[in-house]
């Protein structure tokens, strides 16, 4: 047991935790090689500041319920953080050189505070960031300016865990949820410039803080004059070293000596675990003899040494021209440990506005009010401050009233308490209106938004209190007068803000009801069916059949067979077209009355006309035509009889169906009128027989394959 006691209180048997100064000379060397790289930062770069951000996040809030409360531990904040570190490195991507680096140097020294960790957990809650600016001299005081470029990132400040019984009785954090972060850090009064008293004193406590060892060389540091040009992290920017901060210190330097420095150089080191500063070498200004010339360098006070330890700084000044080999000069500077802050006896009351009467109802709801109030409390003595609140920009639409004073001041009361002036006084509109609202709120709607899949959730309203107090200055860094400290009437402060995150408990917002339906559109018409394509220019029908004539021999057949082709040719873009006929008929009988082995061959050409009519999947194409038939004829008695050429009218319809493309079939049905001629001759000879063979009508009836072009 004693083993290990001693092995745990000694370190011994794990890693010992990476201080602050040897976490950013880690950074730094990846910020070093990242600088000389072009385009994106790289993912490992990317990775290393993440976790070093969400490491400070962790520690914004007090405890593990109010990491638990914010959401601080789910994977969903992990890729927030990353997703912020991303967004912040891509402002160096299309830099190169010392452009990089700068901006890389400022993200590194944000990262390394709790700067860029309070931003980050600002914008997972939707909150606005606290004012930030820094001081500048203005005769004897020191004003706020407006943030330059490098600082326009507001630090996120800090809160703590508080809360009380809505009738004022205290109860558990656990019970009201007022969750709070707890940070040092401090912005200057809002307005126009102005004579603060506290601005002076921080003039006064600087240069008793950068205390300077005594020089041998004609040089000298004037800590007077001495004023904090930037500051980023724990008490930024009330005008003092603070633990846990980077400052951009400004020091005169004084040429005491006969001889001038007009091509000199300072390079500042610090052999030192609770300071670590920029040992680059930089150009020092001409310094003729009794003049001065200011020296500037960043450097970051360590917040995890112990209090009121002091540092070391030596500043090595040099000429090369003048072959002066240089002096040596010492700061060793004390850091203010800022009080830690917090809010107590948190306050929360769902009566109407302005009116008290016991009510204990835990939430508000819709189109109700409530008014929520804190004090602060402080590790170290506390004058006096000022309170103000922040809500989600995005859910001011919900909000029928958010309004407090800025200006009532906090009071201290017998117990070293600051009792608070006013309340916060917020209003919830309508409950349709609400879920409206939230809906429409983002990121920021999810902590009022109710959980189907957990009855029981809380809704939370998030809030930034923001907390402006005088922090009293401690003896040790007050100037002094022969060693002693110079008389006062009253304590010397400095003004420091902290930012805290509570939650107001509300009623869970249901989400808006889907909208209706729309309702379904009338029904159209149909379209109307595509008009046929145009009939084809050319057609080309090919095919056969038989030729029917009927004749008026006694003892004779009626009808007489004629097998023949056609080919038919009909051109005409339109229903109407032209029509060229060409066909040949021919038959052959063994007997034909008294005449045996009878054949009958005929040719006929045709020119006329043609109508077609679509019939869905068929078409209809009635025709009529005129021409000539020549027809030649003999037998086996007679022989061979007289060729004869007789004019011939046909008239009929033709019925094709499409098979394949262009090619179709069709069927053919036509009357022909033709003058009489002899088929044997004009008197048979055995009988004395005068006979017409054929009568002038004809039947055609034919099929066949067409093609059209």
């Amino acid at each position: 047991m004693l083993f290990t006691a001693l092995t745990v209180a000694l370190g011994l048997g794990a890693a010992a935790p990476e201080t602050e100064v040897v976490r950013i000379q880690r950074l730094l060397t990846m910020v070093q090689a990242e600088a000389g790289r072009e385009g994106a930062v790289d993912a490992a770069v990317v990775e290393a500041f993440a976790a070093v951000v969400a490491a400070q996040t962790a520690r914004l809030l007090p405890d593990a319920r109010a990491v638990a409360d914010a959401g601080l531990e789910t994977p969903a904040f992990a890729a927030h953080v990353v997703e912020q570190l991303a967004a912040a490195l891509s402002t160096a991507q299309g830099a190169r050189g010392r452009a990089r680096r700068r901006l890389l140097d400022d993200i590194l020294r944000r990262a390394t505070t709790r700067d860029l960790a309070g931003r980050v957990v600002d914008a997972w809650f939707g909150l606005p960031s606290p004012t930030s600016g820094r001081l500048v001299a203005v005769g004897d005081a020191a004003t706020p300016a407006p943030a330059s470029s490098s600082s326009s990132s507001s630090s996120a400040l800090a809160g703590e865990q508080a809360g009380e019984q809505a009738d004022g009785a205290p109860r558990s954090a656990e019970a009201t949820g007022l969750g709070a972060r707890v940070d040092d850090a401090a912005v200057a009064p809002k307005g126009a410039p102005q004579v603060d008293p506290r601005q002076a004193t921080a003039r006064a406590v600087l240069a008793a803080q950068l205390g300077v060892a005594p020089s041998t060389g004609p040089l000298e540091l004037d800590p007077a004059n001495a004023a904090l040009d930037e500051e980023i992290g724990a008490g930024a920017p009330n005008g003092v070293l603070d633990a846990g901060e980077w400052a951009l210190v400004r020091v005169p330097v004084v040429n005491r000596g006969t001889l001038s420095w007009f091509s000199a150089s300072v390079r500042v080191l610090a052999d030192d675990a609770c300071l670590w500063v920029d040992a680059t070498p930089s150009p020092l200004a001409e310094l003729p003899a009794g003049g001065s010339a200011p020296v500037s360098f960043w450097a970051y006070v360590a917040g995890d040494c112990a209090p009121g330890s002091t540092r070391s700084v030596a500043l090595q000044v040099a000429d090369t021209v003048r072959g002066i080999s240089g002096s040596s000069l010492r700061l060793v500077p004390t850091p203010f440990l800022a009080p830690r802050v917090r809010v107590a006896n948190a306050r929360f009351d769902t009566d109407d506005l302005g009116a008290s009467d016991g009510s204990n109802v835990a939430q508000l709801g819709p189109s109700g009010a409530a008014e929520f109030s804190v004090d602060v409390v402080g590790d170290a003595p506390l004058l006096g401050g000022r309170l103000s609140f922040a809500a989600p920009s995005t859910l001011a639409p919900a909000l029928a009233k958010f309004s407090f004073s800025p200006d009532a001041p906090l009071v201290v009361d017998d117990k070293g308490v600051l009792r608070a002036g006013d309340d916060l006084d917020v209003a919830l509109i309508e409950a349709d209106a609400l879920r409206v609202a939230v809906a429409q709120a983002g990121a920021a709607g999810r902590w009022l938004a109710a959980d189907p899949r957990d009855a029981r959730k809380q809704g939370r309203l998030w809030v930034a209190v923001d907390v402006e107090v005088d922090a009293v200055v401690p003896p040790a860094l007050l100037p002094t007068r022969r060693g002693r400290p110079t008389p006062s009437s009253s304590p010397s402060t400095v003004a420091t803000t902290s930012r805290h995150y509570a939650w107001l408990p509300v009623a869970p917002v249901e989400p808006p009801p889907p909208p209706p339906p729309p309702p379904p559109p009338p029904p159209l018409p149909p379209p109307p069916p595509p008009p046929p394509p145009p009939p084809p220019g050319v057609r080309i029908d090919v095919g056969g059949g038989t030729l029917l004539y009927s004749h008026g021999e006694p003892g004779a057949p009626r009808v007489f067979a004629a097998p023949g082709l056609q080919a038919r040719l009909v051109v005409g873009p339109g229903a109407l077209g032209g029509v060229v006929s060409l066909g040949y008929n021919g038959g052959y009988y063994a007997k034909f009355g008294r005449v045996e082995q009878f054949i009958l061959q005929e040719l006929e050409l045709e020119v006329g006309a043609t109508w077609r009519f679509d019939l869905g999947v068929l078409e209809l194409g009635p025709y009529a035509s005129v021409g000539i038939r020549h027809r030649w004829s003999g037998d086996a008695t007679l022989g061979p009889r007289p060729d004869h050429t007789l004019p011939v009218a046909t008239a009929g319809a033709l019925l094709r169906r499409a098979v394949f493309g262009p090619l179709s079939a069709f069927a053919d049905v036509g009357l022909r009128v033709g003058a009489a001629g002899p088929a044997v001759s004009e008197r048979v000879v055995d009988g004395g027989l005068v006979a017409d063979v054929f009568d002038p009508l004809g039947l055609r009836l034919g099929a066949g394959v067409s093609g059209s072009f």
